[in-house]
């Protein structure tokens, strides 16, 4: 291989050894860019949505418990606008975990949060339940009121004792029966109304008996009055019952409301608590993978650090070796014939042997070497057999004089 082949070999080890070094260095960079990418799209999305789903639940639930207490719409839509938040929110989550881990949690989260929401929408009705009842009630209290008192208006006293004296003792009975009947719907009307009431901001049973009473002592009125009243009086009572009946049933509608209302409220922030609970573990889970993630990516710096370090200096101690083995290669035979024309320059060519053969520009400079030594030898002898022979015609003279 020609010298000039070598130097060009020499060089292309060495900027091999570059790319080499970049290869490595581009490696890590992209595991760490693969990390913060996993940051930036997918964990802190995630714990962003988490920390989001929370904060609708809690408002969601103020909502529900202010509508429920106060009947006010603003609250009743808020708490709609919220449910769909958070069903397109965990919907959009789910999209954003694939993880064994995070399908679990979201699965509990799903299912608590069908409770919650069972639970709120029973809350909701509920209370527009008792909204629409309660107003019926009162439309039909007034009814029977003044249906009654109709009754009663017609046996109010305007004569003298003595004209009372002059009613038949059987008629008189008559009406007494009757306006006692009147009293007594009116009053049980007044004591359901009441316990309907109560039982919508209290239920307990006694209510529910004492409502159940208050109904059979109103039958009872009502046999009374109709058993004592004329046609006239029939009639109006017919109409007293028909109200009495959607007066009864809108009752134990909001009574039936507020049953519900009552195990709604047990499920609702216990399904809520559960869904903070979830969310909390969620993120918390989520932070720990944002953690592990950045502590992978420093560890990952630091070693492409000491990689690249690392190769930097065997990428030197490489380029010094191939120098030095070069350098050797070209110095080495070059002190060689050195030495060589040293020796001859003071006519030392005994055992003259120059040992280089390599098939390069040194080897060519050893061969020009070797024919140099062979001609000064060959002159040498040639110009000892010369004196020689100069000599052996002196003698030749010199005997013959």
């Amino acid at each position: 291989m020609r010298l000039r082949t070598k130097l060009i070999a020499y060089f292309v080890v060495i900027a091999l050894l570059v790319p080499i070094v970049g290869a490595a260095a581009v490696s890590r960079i992209r595991t760490i860019n693969g990390s913060v990418q996993e940051l930036s799209d997918r964990a802190v999305p995630r714990l962003r949505a988490a920390e989001r789903l929370g904060e609708i639940q809690r408002t969601q639930e103020v909502a529900a418990l202010s509508f429920q207490a106060t009947g006010r719409d603003e609250d009743r839509q808020r708490y709609l606008q919220l449910s769909e938040q958070f069903d397109a929110e965990l919907a959009r989550l789910k999209g954003l975990d694939q993880t064994d881990r995070g399908k679990e949690l979201l699965q509990n989260i799903a299912a608590e949060r069908a409770r919650f929401t069972n639970a709120g929408t029973q809350l909701i009705t509920a209370r527009q339940t008792v909204d629409r009842n309660l107003a019926n009630l009162r439309t039909k209290d007034d009814e029977m009121v003044q249906q009654l008192n109709k009754i009663r208006a017609r046996f109010v006293s305007s004569g003298s004792g003595s004209d009372i004296g002059n009613i038949p003792v059987s008629l008189r009975n008559q009406v007494n029966d009757l306006l006692l009947g009147t009293e007594g719907m009116l009053h049980q009307v007044a004591v359901q109304f009441q316990i309907a009431s109560s039982y919508v901001l209290a239920p307990n049973d006694d209510l529910k008996q004492q409502f159940d009473t208050a109904s059979s002592l109103f039958a009872s009125s009502f046999n009374i009055a109709n058993t004592a009243g004329g046609p006239e009086d029939r009639a109006i009572l017919v109409g007293v019952q028909s109200s009495f009946r959607q007066f009864e049933t809108s009752a134990r509608a909001m009574m039936s409301a507020a049953d519900i209302t009552k195990r709604a409220r047990e499920v609702f922030p216990e399904a809520s608590a559960k869904i903070g609970g979830l969310l909390t573990s969620y993120i918390d889970w989520q932070s720990q993978q944002v953690t592990s993630a950045r502590d992978a990516s420093a560890s990952t710096l630091s070693g492409a650090n000491q990689l690249l370090i690392a190769m930097t200096v065997l990428a030197f101690a490489m380029a010094a070796g191939l120098g030095l083995v070069f350098a050797r290669a070209i110095t080495h035979p070059i002190a060689h014939l050195r030495d060589i024309a040293d020796r001859v320059s003071t006519g030392d060519l005994e055992n003259v042997e120059i040992s280089v053969d390599s098939q390069d520009e040194i080897g060519d400079l050893a061969a020009s070497f070797r024919r140099m030594v062979a001609s000064i030898k060959f002159l040498m002898m040639s110009g000892a057999d010369e004196e020689s022979a100069h000599e052996e015609d002196g003698l030749d003279v010199r005997a013959a004089s």
